[in-house]
């Protein structure tokens, strides 16, 4: 089964190899919630700007890990996807992003 995810994930969660999951827009997994991922889980992440419901370009797609919250996950597949959502090569989104001690998504500057 195919599922989207268009919000937030703010309760803990489970992602189940038996499906695949899309990330469409700026997911964000909350502080203290834990996302579990099945071994060889597929989940796309939505290629392109992302135009909410209400016409506001998002941005890039994304799934972004909270300061707090925690990942429990080994074999993980990650992949873009266009907008029919057909797994591409080339990934035009803004992909993983892990908060340090920053609360806004953007990329730590590596000294």
């Amino acid at each position: 089964m195919l599922i989207k995810i268009y919000e937030n994930i703010d309760k803990d969660t489970v992602l189940t190899c038996d499906n695949t999951y899309v990330i469409i827009g700026k997911i964000r997994v909350m502080s203290n919630i834990m996302l579990s991922i099945e071994d060889n889980t597929n989940i796309m992440i939505m290629n392109g700007d992302y135009i909410n419901k209400e016409g506001i370009n998002i941005g890039k797609s994304c799934l972004i890990f909270e300061t707090g919250s925690t990942l429990y996950a080994e074999r993980v597949y990650f992949q873009a996807c266009n907008n029919f959502l057909v797994p591409v090569w080339k990934a035009d989104n803004a992909g993983l992003v892990f908060l340090g001690s920053s609360s806004i998504a953007e990329k730590d500057s590596i000294p």
